[in-house]
Protein backbone atom coordinates (compact mmCIF):
# COMPACT_ATOMS: atom_id res chain seq x y z
CA UNK A 1 0.00 0.00 0.00
CA UNK A 2 1.14 3.49 -0.69
CA UNK A 3 1.79 6.08 1.96
CA UNK A 4 -1.17 8.17 0.72
CA UNK A 5 -3.62 5.28 1.04
CA UNK A 6 -2.29 4.43 4.52
CA UNK A 7 -2.67 8.05 5.61
CA UNK A 8 -6.19 8.19 4.19
CA UNK A 9 -7.10 4.96 6.01
CA UNK A 10 -5.65 6.23 9.29
CA UNK A 11 -7.50 9.56 9.19
CA UNK A 12 -10.77 8.16 7.86
CA UNK A 13 -13.83 9.16 9.82
CA UNK A 14 -15.56 6.27 11.52
CA UNK A 15 -17.91 5.76 14.43
CA UNK A 16 -15.07 5.61 16.99
CA UNK A 17 -14.01 9.12 15.98
CA UNK A 18 -17.04 10.30 17.97
CA UNK A 19 -15.20 9.25 21.11
CA UNK A 20 -12.71 12.06 20.53
CA UNK A 21 -14.91 14.57 18.71
CA UNK A 22 -17.89 14.32 21.09
CA UNK A 23 -16.21 15.86 24.16
CA UNK A 24 -14.53 18.55 22.04
CA UNK A 25 -17.80 19.60 20.40
CA UNK A 26 -19.64 19.65 23.74
CA UNK A 27 -16.84 21.70 25.31
CA UNK A 28 -17.03 24.33 22.55
CA UNK A 29 -20.85 24.50 22.67
CA UNK A 30 -21.01 24.88 26.44
CA UNK A 31 -18.12 27.35 26.51
CA UNK A 32 -20.23 29.78 24.50
CA UNK A 33 -23.49 28.72 26.20
CA UNK A 34 -22.17 29.63 29.66
CA UNK A 35 -21.17 33.12 28.56
CA UNK A 36 -24.43 33.74 26.74
CA UNK A 37 -26.62 32.61 29.65
CA UNK A 38 -24.51 34.19 32.42
CA UNK A 39 -23.81 30.80 34.02
CA UNK A 40 -20.71 30.21 36.08
CA UNK A 41 -19.58 26.65 35.26
CA UNK A 42 -17.84 26.37 38.62
CA UNK A 43 -19.75 24.75 41.42
CA UNK A 44 -20.77 26.69 44.48
CA UNK A 45 -20.50 23.88 47.02
CA UNK A 46 -19.25 20.69 45.32
CA UNK A 47 -15.74 19.41 44.81
CA UNK A 48 -14.03 22.02 42.64
CA UNK A 49 -12.28 19.71 40.16
CA UNK A 50 -15.55 18.12 39.00
CA UNK A 51 -16.82 21.10 37.09
CA UNK A 52 -18.60 20.55 33.84
CA UNK A 53 -15.72 21.82 31.70
CA UNK A 54 -13.23 19.61 33.51
CA UNK A 55 -15.51 16.59 33.24
CA UNK A 56 -15.59 17.03 29.49
CA UNK A 57 -11.79 17.34 29.37
CA UNK A 58 -11.46 14.26 31.60
CA UNK A 59 -13.59 12.38 29.07
CA UNK A 60 -11.00 13.03 26.38
CA UNK A 61 -8.49 11.12 28.47
CA UNK A 62 -11.07 8.52 29.42
CA UNK A 63 -12.01 7.92 25.78
CA UNK A 64 -8.47 7.84 24.37
CA UNK A 65 -7.71 4.21 25.36
CA UNK A 66 -11.05 2.82 24.09
CA UNK A 67 -10.58 4.86 20.90
CA UNK A 68 -7.19 3.25 20.28
CA UNK A 69 -8.65 -0.17 21.01
CA UNK A 70 -11.50 0.47 18.56
CA UNK A 71 -8.96 1.40 15.88
CA UNK A 72 -6.83 -1.68 16.59
CA UNK A 73 -9.81 -4.04 16.58
CA UNK A 74 -11.06 -2.55 13.32
CA UNK A 75 -7.64 -2.89 11.68
CA UNK A 76 -7.41 -6.54 12.79
CA UNK A 77 -11.10 -7.13 11.95
CA UNK A 78 -11.85 -8.45 15.43
CA UNK A 79 -15.04 -8.07 17.42
CA UNK A 80 -18.65 -7.49 16.56
CA UNK A 81 -19.91 -4.37 14.81
CA UNK A 82 -22.94 -4.23 17.10
CA UNK A 83 -20.74 -4.11 20.21
CA UNK A 84 -18.53 -1.42 18.69
CA UNK A 85 -21.47 0.79 17.68
CA UNK A 86 -23.24 0.12 20.96
CA UNK A 87 -20.20 1.10 23.00
CA UNK A 88 -19.66 4.37 21.13
CA UNK A 89 -23.34 5.35 21.23
CA UNK A 90 -23.66 4.46 24.93
CA UNK A 91 -20.49 6.42 25.77
CA UNK A 92 -21.60 9.54 23.90
CA UNK A 93 -25.13 9.19 25.28
CA UNK A 94 -23.82 9.07 28.85
CA UNK A 95 -21.62 12.10 28.17
CA UNK A 96 -24.59 14.10 26.89
CA UNK A 97 -26.80 12.80 29.70
CA UNK A 98 -24.34 13.87 32.38
CA UNK A 99 -24.54 17.46 31.21
CA UNK A 100 -28.25 17.50 32.11
CA UNK A 101 -27.69 16.26 35.66
CA UNK A 102 -26.37 19.58 36.96
CA UNK A 103 -28.59 22.09 38.68
CA UNK A 104 -28.29 25.85 38.71
CA UNK A 105 -28.06 27.63 42.04
CA UNK A 106 -28.73 31.31 42.54
CA UNK A 107 -25.80 32.79 44.43
CA UNK A 108 -26.46 33.33 48.12
CA UNK A 109 -24.04 36.24 48.30
CA UNK A 110 -26.09 38.45 45.98
CA UNK A 111 -26.92 41.65 47.85
CA UNK A 112 -28.08 43.79 44.97
CA UNK A 113 -25.10 46.13 45.31
CA UNK A 114 -23.72 47.63 42.13
CA UNK A 115 -20.17 48.32 43.39
CA UNK A 116 -18.72 44.88 42.62
CA UNK A 117 -16.26 44.32 39.79
CA UNK A 118 -18.01 43.16 36.64
CA UNK A 119 -16.42 40.65 34.27
CA UNK A 120 -17.65 40.87 30.67
CA UNK A 121 -20.35 43.23 31.89
CA UNK A 122 -21.76 40.72 34.41
CA UNK A 123 -21.11 40.98 38.14
CA UNK A 124 -19.81 37.71 39.66
CA UNK A 125 -22.57 37.76 42.26
CA UNK A 126 -25.26 37.60 39.60
CA UNK A 127 -23.93 34.48 37.88
CA UNK A 128 -25.86 31.31 38.57
CA UNK A 129 -23.58 28.58 39.87
CA UNK A 130 -23.52 24.99 38.64
CA UNK A 131 -23.98 22.24 41.21
CA UNK A 132 -23.45 18.50 40.74
CA UNK A 133 -26.26 16.23 41.79
CA UNK A 134 -26.23 12.56 42.73
CA UNK A 135 -27.14 11.84 39.10
CA UNK A 136 -23.89 13.45 37.97
CA UNK A 137 -21.83 11.05 40.03
CA UNK A 138 -24.01 8.09 39.03
CA UNK A 139 -23.59 8.80 35.31
CA UNK A 140 -19.85 9.36 35.78
CA UNK A 141 -19.61 5.98 37.52
CA UNK A 142 -21.58 4.31 34.71
CA UNK A 143 -19.23 5.94 32.22
CA UNK A 144 -16.18 4.50 33.99
CA UNK A 145 -17.82 1.06 34.18
CA UNK A 146 -18.70 1.16 30.48
CA UNK A 147 -15.14 2.00 29.49
CA UNK A 148 -13.68 -0.70 31.76
CA UNK A 149 -16.02 -3.34 30.33
CA UNK A 150 -15.09 -2.40 26.76
CA UNK A 151 -11.38 -2.40 27.59
CA UNK A 152 -11.72 -5.90 29.09
CA UNK A 153 -13.67 -7.03 25.99
CA UNK A 154 -10.98 -5.65 23.67
CA UNK A 155 -8.16 -7.20 25.67
CA UNK A 156 -9.87 -10.60 25.54
CA UNK A 157 -10.13 -10.29 21.76
CA UNK A 158 -6.54 -9.15 21.37
CA UNK A 159 -5.10 -11.80 23.69
CA UNK A 160 -7.35 -14.85 23.49
CA UNK A 161 -6.97 -17.55 26.11
CA UNK A 162 -4.97 -20.60 25.14
CA UNK A 163 -6.84 -23.84 24.70
CA UNK A 164 -5.59 -26.52 27.04
CA UNK A 165 -4.45 -29.65 25.30
CA UNK A 166 -5.67 -32.85 26.78
CA UNK A 167 -2.83 -34.79 28.37
CA UNK A 168 -3.04 -38.42 27.44
CA UNK A 169 -2.00 -41.06 29.91
CA UNK A 170 0.81 -43.47 29.06
CA UNK A 171 -1.52 -46.45 28.93
CA UNK A 172 -3.76 -44.69 26.33
CA UNK A 173 -0.85 -43.67 24.13
CA UNK A 174 -0.14 -47.27 23.08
Amino acid sequence: MSFKSQLKKYFSLSIETLLLLGPIIIFVIFYFFYKGMNINPYFTISIPFIISNNVIIIHLGLYSVPYLMHRFLRDKQLGTEMIHYGHVLLSIGLLFGMLFTYQLNVPLSYTGREDSIAVFGVAPETLAGMEATAGTYLVLGLQLLTQLIFIMYALLLMFPTKQKEEIREYSQAN
